[in-house]
């Protein structure tokens, strides 16, 4: 892949920034001076509408052998269809912003902005319990980036409230 500078990082990656990203006057050690590879660049994404929540992300369902006595199977817990959906959605918004040749490192840093559309039960709090939509979104998150979700540092950013417009704003980047 041809860089647009022209030029190579220090670990032999194509620079991702423009031609003319270091001035004239910046010489060899100058910070202005330095290469950018995709790798390192950060990126982001939206998922619209609400977050799923804690209490209906699991659903009880009930596997074979059945009782022939109770007519019940053994009952496990499942994922609900509604965070699936929202999982399939976060894992394709992800598959669509994730610039060209971008690859994870070992740790990946995932910051999670949460606006949701009402506001809690009691009156002090803010928006709802801002880990409770997490693992349905590193779970999307690692199915699009091919990964065990247990590479993401998670950092809950903002957990607010918008009644008008929720929605989920993500940014990755790499540690």
């Amino acid at each position: 892949m041809p860089s647009p500078c022209g030029m190579l990082t220090r670990e032999g990656l194509p620079c991702v920034l423009p031609k003319d990203h270091i001035p004239k006057d910046a010489s060899f050690g100058d910070p202005r001076a330095i290469h950018v590879a995709v790798k390192d660049v950060p990126w982001s994404f939206e998922v619209p509408g609400p977050q799923p929540g804690l209490n209906h992300t699991y659903r009880i369902v009930t596997h074979p052998p059945y009782c022939p006595a109770c007519k019940r199977g053994n009952p496990r817990l499942g994922k609900a269809e509604s965070v699936e959906v929202w999982q399939t959605e976060v894992a394709w918004r992800a598959s669509s912003a994730r610039p060209s040749g971008w690859t994870p490192a070992r740790r990946v840093i995932v910051e999670v902005d949460w606006y949701a559309p009402r506001m809690a039960i009691k009156e002090h709090e803010a928006g709802h319990d801002s880990d409770a939509p997490a693992k349905a979104l590193l779970d999307g998150l690692a199915q699009a980036l091919n990964v065990n979700d247990a590479v993401f540092l998670f950092r809950c950013m903002a957990n607010e409230v918008d009644r008008q417009r929720p929605r989920t704003i993500v940014r990755v980047r790499n540690q």
